[in-house]
């Protein structure tokens, strides 16, 4: 295969790691969706649940800002839905605004993929184009302004190893 052929290959495999819309594997599109409990959304954030919830911080990968991942934000009441998305810049800065929509809880989940390298977690070597994914369960309670910073070369407690291909 020619190398503008490979170039291609590569930069496909890349932006379907990175696609918006694309839902991980382990979250099923089929649940449905639970009933709002009017009770639950007044109680559940006390003052601050008309206000704006704001979550931002830095990924590296061993201490280098890392350009272009797409942190998301999503509740666990409701896995196939996204609440916030964002790019990292160049030095792996993000900001998310959830909002004060109906869909935020408690805790929010706080995913993004990766190609960051964890020694802890290796990759199936089988696999031709691993990626890892990373969550963090959020508490947002009494709080509407988070900062959130990871290494991710360091997330093997966080982090699942999967394979595109």
């Amino acid at each position: 295969m020619s190398h503008a052929g490979k170039l291609a290959v590569f930069l496909c495999v890349v932006l379907a790691i990175q696609m918006t819309g694309a839902l991980h594997h382990r979250l099923h599109k089929d649940q449905q969706r639970p009933k709002i409990d009017a009770e639950w959304l007044r109680t559940s954030r006390g003052d601050l649940k008309d206000k704006d919830t704001v979550i931002h911080g830095q990924f590296t990968c061993g201490g280098a800002g890392v350009f272009g991942l797409r942190p998301h934000l999503r509740n666990p009441r409701y896995p196939d839905e996204l609440v916030a998305i964002t790019t990292t810049n160049k030095n792996g800065f993000y900001r998310l605004s959830a909002g004060d929509s109906y869909l935020l809880a408690d805790f929010l989940q706080l995913f993004v993929r990766h190609q960051c390298k964890i020694d802890a977690l290796p990759p199936n070597p089988n696999c031709a184009v691993p990626y890892y994914t990373t969550m963090v369960s959020l508490d947002i309670r009494n709080t509407s302004y988070m900062e959130h910073n990871m290494d991710l070369s360091r997330s093997q407690v966080y982090s699942t190893s999967d394979c595109l291909w």
